[in-house]
């Protein structure tokens, strides 16, 4: 198994699956001492609103936050005080939740420096900011201190995926998974299969994540909307929607199913539906993800000043968003903000992350800007492990026309079209046009 592609054979997958949580969450921390009284701030810096939270990550929160003030020393306690804020911060997109936690393991480890969970910790937030060379140092630090900790494995891997190491992610993975074959670990095979290309073994593997269980039923939940993803992009809708409504059965009020719902309404024509659901997942979740989805429904609806107000407010999320590197944006000033500073945040982008998703938004920012033939290249390597996603394909074909290569744009937007013929509700229309006029030619 050292070869990083046999994670792809179905017998890579056959073990048994412990239960864990995707990102871990390490359980509250009871403490009966009340005193003495430290000065939390001083440590962690300024509170965080509880505004989003689920009831128990809310209540996990304020018990360890008492815990940290009862036993100041205690670098156990500062640990899971961190993961209970990464959990708020998965909640609720507020990114004062990462500082939060960052601060946190920071305190940890100043009181316990070989504390391996505490390295991890500030691996994951690094990662959730896109920082990833640095993410990627802090976990194999943390793999040092404590080699029979999963928890590395895990941010290792995206760290190597993001960062472009594709062959080192896969031997990873493959370490991971001899290990301990968790949720985490499935998730993530699912995943690396799914930049391959391989869209149905990445279901498969979600499915096993799925009966894997997790630490929490934002963990079950995540991942059940995950595999509601992989059914779409596949026009699987009514797997989808099943997956979907699993999820908020197992979280009602789950932001990202409510958005998958919302989704499923949009590919079948029903805009009222599809607007209703994305508005409330906005409400939920105010990410660039579901505030673009919105506008994307509302312009598919015909609706195109809202949809202009909607882009807008997307824009302004993602503008927000104090990550280092972030494609989102770039896709985002692109095709309805600046085309300027779309090449400006893809190149950052790249520089950073020289992965697939950078390559992409790369490829896109430089079309925009009318350098379609040097867009191809990023393009190009977009593509490189053969990557089944529709809108990948769809962008490509964009490219390559502007480029004067018609033959392979072609092939790209039939191929995104045979995978899912209502891949997008706005690009999909785009693409059946833009292959009816090529063809016609």
């Amino acid at each position: 198994m050292n070869n990083a592609h046999t994670i792809f054979r179905p017998s890579a997958l056959r073990w048994g699956a412990p239960v864990a949580a995707f990102f871990a969450t390490a359980a509250v921390l009871a403490v009966a001492n009340h005193e003495p009284q430290a000065d939390l701030a001083a440590d962690l810096g300024p509170a965080v609103s509880a505004a989003g939270l689920e009831p128990a990550t809310a209540h996990g929160i304020a018990r360890l936050e008492h815990a940290v003030e009862a036993e100041p020393d205690s670098a156990t306690a500062f640990t899971s005080l961190g993961d209970f804020y990464l959990q708020g911060a998965r909640e609720t997109a507020d990114s004062a939740f990462l500082e939060r936690a960052d601060a946190a393991y920071t305190a940890a480890e100043s009181r316990d420096p070989q504390n391996a969970v505490a390295a991890a910790g500030r691996a994951t937030v690094a990662l959730a900011g896109h920082r990833f060379a640095g993410g990627l140092a802090l976990a194999n630090e943390a793999h040092r201190l404590e080699p029979a900790l999963v928890r590395p494995y895990a941010l290792i891997t995206d760290a190597q995926i993001e960062l472009g190491r594709y062959g080192a992610a896969g031997r990873t993975l493959e370490r991971m998974l001899r290990l301990k074959p968790t949720l985490a670990a499935y998730a993530r095979v699912s995943y690396y299969r799914e930049l391959n290309g391989d869209l149905n073994g990445a279901v498969q593997a979600m499915r096993l994540a799925a009966s894997a269980g997790g630490g929490s039923a934002e963990s079950s939940a995540y991942v059940e909307h995950l595999l509601g993803k992989l059914e779409v992009r596949r026009g699987n809708f009514a797997r989808a929607e099943r997956d979907f409504e699993r999820a908020l059965s197992v979280a009602p009020g789950y932001a990202p199913a409510i958005a998958g719902v919302a989704r499923v309404a949009v590919a079948r024509g029903n805009f009222h539906a599809s607007i209703t659901g994305y508005r409330e997942a906005v409400a939920r979740l105010p990410n660039a993800e579901n505030a673009t989805a919105l506008a994307d429904a509302l312009l598919a609806a015909g609706r195109h000043h809202a949809a202009e107000r909607a882009y807008d407010r997307a824009i302004a999320i993602a503008r927000r968003d104090p990550v280092e590197v972030n494609q989102e944006l770039a896709m985002l000033e692109a095709d309805h903000g600046s085309p300027a500073r779309a090449l400006a945040a893809a190149q950052e982008a790249w520089r950073k992350a020289p992965g697939l998703k950078s390559a992409e938004a790369l490829g896109w920012a430089l079309h925009r800007t009318g350098k379609s033939e040097r867009g191809l290249v990023f393009a190009r390597r977009a593509l490189e492990l053969g990557r089944s996603d529709p809108s990948l394909l769809y962008r490509f074909g964009r490219v390559a026309i502007g480029a004067g290569h018609a033959g392979q744009a072609r092939s790209a937007l039939h191929r995104a079209l045979t995978i899912n013929p209502r891949f997008h509700p706005v690009q999909a229309p785009i693409a059946q046009r833009l292959l009816a006029d090529l063809r016609a030619h």
